[in-house]
């Protein structure tokens, strides 16, 4: 396992060094320059440049084609910035050297967690596991849907492609690569935020005082913990009440439970029947030991809405509030995550941007672009950040609203263009709802927003945030001085209070965002780093707010999906935030905001630990054999393995493959959908209830999904030579694959016809793959 891990972090080195001297003349002309960010920028790079020519059919994506990207790339990097001298690098060979310490620190937590389980199964993993496969297997980009054979995938599959880089230079094991995958993803978030932070503070020096030798290090600590280590409070309550069940409870009977697990511990009588999800008809729960048996899954869904039911009455429903720790434990290989270090190189380039004119537009555009493909719900945030770091920028220096608009409208176009050929071949996952109203142009858009159901109470917004949210609030009235900004401010924490007595919390947002735009316009000392920090205060503030207004339509048809993306990109803004604002009330504070910050985040920060703790303390307590070759249902029969090894050898790219068909999950672990997620070839179908949700803009392969899961029922069982054959022609089919999951849900008495229209391509054990005749 250590060798694998050695090779691929070798392999990410292609990564750094093509995207070291673009830092330098990107980032080059700031007093720091965030050197931390040469991965994911040369991930980026490389990635896009490849996809690029992969999209149009002249290259494959394999180890040659990233080699010759990296190689160009590089050198036009290096023509650009200069090259790379000895004195730029003894300017930052600290901070470099930092970064890289935690890139390492955040890479070997998430080879320890994904070694203890390592099988690229259960819950989203199969569709990451097969994308991944898909998108280094396919003979041509878009890459092939590996669950719907003759469509393409329709998803956000840039991150597939940017985290299978070093797999394709390595040609290591599939599963090996998609876990150390994961493992960089965690590397290059924790190497960007330590960058991110150690650049603020190195420029924003409300004290003049020179940067100390121990600062960097701590603020750096601080930056990866608040990252990546800490999970919300639901853990910490989960523990306190010896209730796993503790955040779907009503406020009232929280309170109760709190008080009932610091003294006696009894049962706990709900102050009403509880109706919804989970734990429906529960009039009572009893504390037990959560300590020796931690519920880890739980504090991922830590926002409850009271909504009503078909019935006539209400129910509690959760809205989904994973958190990056949770992501990593839980090891679905998903855009919202595979996105973190990116959205962090926005989140820079921002601040580069509000520190001077950039040296072009390509990079902001080809950046910010990316994001669709990766992770669509980051675009307008980041942005919208990077408008504002334009505005602000031109404002200062008197440049006109004219210059200003132009350049924003060339980087918005600009980031739609490049990736043209993606918009061009994706249908959107929403907009296929029938509207809500008549009226006109509303009625469009209610295709695609619905109002929101109900809203976050005070209580979820503060076991989600309530870490970050306590500096930030302490930072944003240490800087209020005149009466003006001290009246704004009395105006947030009263509609702040009234807002968490009223259930509508969020709408606090208001208030602060117009303080923060006072503070960052209005006054004439604010530094870029103040303005880009207030103004991601303000923007993940307002993103809380606009869940508890709308909802994005999707297949869920609630607003849990939407809270569980945004809530997500809240996470990232405000736990970077968050450090600085400690930071600053530190730096700037006389002795009693020091102390009132330290004593009220303190608390929360030994709170949120315990998250990370109960769950690895629990896990350590399981005897397991660490290693990162995990396993599917397809591999465990006898011949399992060595079936998909052979398919791997012999099957051409894009062969298309018949499988038993699952439906959501595979609860029962039969594997269905595992060959061709293994393989990365195209089966007929998958999993409907996915492609359901991928196909919901796509009508023509949405309404395919039924009758495929039928035609594949058909394939197996009917035995009828003039029935199977047109339907293997219809779909190109070249691999029919029999194992003990296909003779268990589609029983045997079809499978003899193979023996007669197909050769047996692989045999052993309880496995066969026939070859279909021409």
């Amino acid at each position: 396992m250590l060798s694998a891990v050695l090779l691929h972090w070798l392999a990410t080195w292609v990564c750094v060094a093509v995207g070291l001297p673009w830092v330098k003349y990107l980032f080059g002309s700031m007093p720091t320059a965030m050197v931390g960010l040469a991965r994911p920028l040369g991930f980026v790079l490389i990635g896009v440049g490849v996809w690029s020519f992969a999209m149009l059919g002249l290259v494959p994506f394999n180890g040659g084609s990233v080699l010759f990207a990296a190689a160009v790339i590089g050198y036009i990097g290096w023509r650009r910035s200069g090259g790379i001298d000895r004195a730029w690098l003894r300017a930052h060979w600290r901070t470099w050297v930092l970064s890289e310490i935690f890139f390492l620190l955040a890479l070997a937590m998430v080879v320890f967690i994904r070694s203890r389980n390592p099988d690229p199964w259960g819950t989203e993993r199969p569709m990451d596991y097969a994308f991944f496969n898909s998108v280094m297997h396919s003979p041509s980009f878009p890459p092939l849907d590996p669950w719907m054979s003759g469509f393409t995938i329709n998803y956000y599959y840039a991150g597939y492609v940017l985290a299978a880089i070093p797999a394709v230079l390595t040609a290591a094991d599939p599963v090996v690569s998609y876990n150390l995958a994961l493992a960089t993803t965690a590397g290059m978030s924790a190497a960007a935020a330590v960058s991110i932070v150690i650049a603020v503070i190195s420029q924003w020096r409300p004290n003049e005082r020179p940067l100390g030798r121990v600062e960097a290090p701590v603020m750096a600590t601080l930056a990866f913990v608040a990252l990546l280590l800490v999970g919300n409070l639901g853990g910490f309550l989960q523990i306190v009440t010896g209730l796993p069940e503790i955040l779907a409870l009503e406020s009232t009977d929280i309170r109760h439970a709190i008080s009932n697990g610091l003294g006696s511990r009894e049962p706990v009588q709900l102050s009403q029947t509880f109706k919804g999800w989970d734990f429906d008809g529960a009039t009572s729960v009893q504390p037990r030991d959560t300590w020796a048996d931690f519920n880890w899954w739980n504090p991922s869904r830590a926002v409850w809405d009271t909504i009503a039911s078909d019935n006539g009455g209400t129910e509690r429903r959760y809205a989904i509030t994973e958190f990056p720790f949770f992501s990593f434990w839980l090891g679905d290989m998903h855009p919202h995550v595979m996105a973190l270090p990116f959205v962090l190189l926005l989140m820079a380039l921002a601040l580069r941007r509000a520190h001077g004119d950039l040296p072009d537009l390509f990079l902001p555009a080809l950046l910010l672009g990316l994001l669709y493909p990766l992770n669509s719900w980051d675009y307008p945030t980041y942005m919208l950040l990077y408008v504002g770091a334009v505005v602000w920028f031109g404002l200062r220096n008197m440049q006109t609203w004219q210059a200003m608009g132009k350049e924003i409208a060339i980087v918005a176009v600009a980031s739609y263009a490049w990736y043209l050929p993606f918009h061009l071949s994706y249908h959107s996952l929403v907009g296929g709802a029938d509207p809500l109203t008549d009226v006109p142009l509303i009625s469009s858009l209610s295709r695609y927003f619905g109002p929101a159901p109900a809203r976050t109470e005070f209580h979820g917004l503060f076991i989600m945030f309530g870490l970050f949210l306590v500096p930030i609030l302490f930072a944003v009235a240490r800087m209020t001085r005149t009466k003006q900004e001290r009246i704004m401010l009395a105006v947030t924490l009263a509609v702040g209070v009234l807002g968490a007595f009223s259930g509508f919390v969020s709408i606090t947002a208001i208030p602060l965002t117009a303080l923060v735009l006072y503070l960052i316009f209005m006054r004439t000392d604010t530094s870029p780093m103040v303005a880009i920090w207030l103004g991601m205060t303000a923007i993940a503030a307002l993103l809380c707010l606009a869940v508890d207004v709308v909802y994005v339509r999707d297949v869920f048809s609630s607003r849990m999906n939407t809270v569980f993306k945004f809530y997500y990109q809240v996470w990232v803004i405000w736990s970077v935030a968050g450090v600085l604002a400690a930071w600053y009330v530190w730096q700037v504070g006389q002795r009693w905001w020091r102390v009132g910050v330290v004593a009220s985040t303190i608390p929360l920060l030994l709170a949120a630990l315990v998250y990370p703790a109960a769950t690895v303390g629990k896990e350590l307590m399981v005897d397991r054999t660490g290693t990162l070759a995990g396993r599917t249902p397809r591999d465990n029969p006898d011949g399992g393995s060595e079936s998909i090894a052979w398919l791997r050898a012999n099957a051409p790219a894009g062969a298309v493959i018949v499988e038993g068909v699952g439906g959501q999950y595979d609860i029962e672990g039969k594997g269905f959908g595992g060959v061709s997620a293994s393989t990365g070839l195209p089966a007929v179908m998958g999993w409907p209830g996915h492609e359901d949700q991928w196909r919901g803009g796509h009508l023509e392969a949405k309404n395919q999904i039924v009758a495929r899961d039928q035609d594949v029922r058909t394939i197996y069982s009917s035995g009828d030579e003039t029935v199977v054959r047109p339907l293997l022609e219809k779909y190109h089919v070249r691999y029919v694959y029999v194992g003990p999951t296909e003779r268990d849900v589609y029983g045997e008495g079809g499978l003899a016809l193979f023996d007669t229209i197909a050769t047996v391509a692989f045999q052993q054990d309880q496995i066969i793959i026939y070859e279909i005749k021409k």
